[in-house]
């Protein structure tokens, strides 16, 4: 290995630590998407959506996905740059995820589902910032889906051996989420990216 290509990889290596960290982090501190584990489904019905939920659910969740967002980017704007509507896009997509899980006082669908359908919220919304930066933005919708609904689901299990701990429910259940998240998705910008984004122009180029 050249010196050139050992930089390269140390300089991969460092920012995909980065990011993981970063990511539990954000997620132990802000990630609470509030989830409804308890109980089963209950058939849905659209006269029990609560606009003022909805609207609240989504602001709750913009602030929590701008200051996870704003986390990563301290990591992502050496890795892509041109990645900058990472942030708003971020807190969008945690937005309209939030906003789901509180639009009804009730579980319509099962967990798995939720889950899925909230990854791919906030997959297609961070797909937008990297739209000029890898050369398959739809991949990273399904890691997204596929972190998001394996991150949470791991979460969900950590929670319930987890009684009247507020600390342990965020560094332990919602950083659980966070630390699988982070691991996935960081693994997907490595791929993509590598030691940064001058290796996804070529990808791009040949796209």
């Amino acid at each position: 290995m050249s010196a050139a290509s050992a930089w390269r990889t140390r300089s991969a290596l460092r920012r995909l630590g980065g990011w993981v960290a970063v990511t539990y982090l954000g997620f132990a501190i802000f990630g609470d998407i509030h989830l409804q584990l308890a109980g089963g489904t209950t058939s849905f019905d659209p006269s029990d959506i609560a606009a003022d939920a909805v609207l609240v659910g989504f602001l709750f969740g913009a602030v929590s996905g701008a200051l996870i967002g704003s986390l990563q980017w301290i990591v992502l704007r050496s890795w892509a740059p041109r990645a900058r509507g990472w942030i708003p896009c971020t807190a969008i997509g945690f937005g309209f995820a939030h906003a789901m899980n509180d639009a009804v006082p009730y579980r319509p669908l099962d967990l798995l589902a939720t889950l899925l359908i909230g990854g791919v919220m906030l997959g297609a919304m961070q797909a937008i910032a990297l739209r000029h930066v890898i050369a398959r933005p739809w991949v990273w919708v399904a890691v997204v889906a596929v972190a998001w609904t394996l991150g949470w689901t791991a979460a969900a299990a950590v929670l319930g051996t987890i009684e009247r701990n507020p600390l342990a429910e965020l560094f332990l259940g919602n950083g659980t989420a966070g630390l699988l998240i982070g691991a996935i998705t960081g693994g997907a910008l490595l791929s993509q990216l590598g030691s940064g984004e001058v290796a996804a122009e070529g990808q791009l180029a040949r796209s």
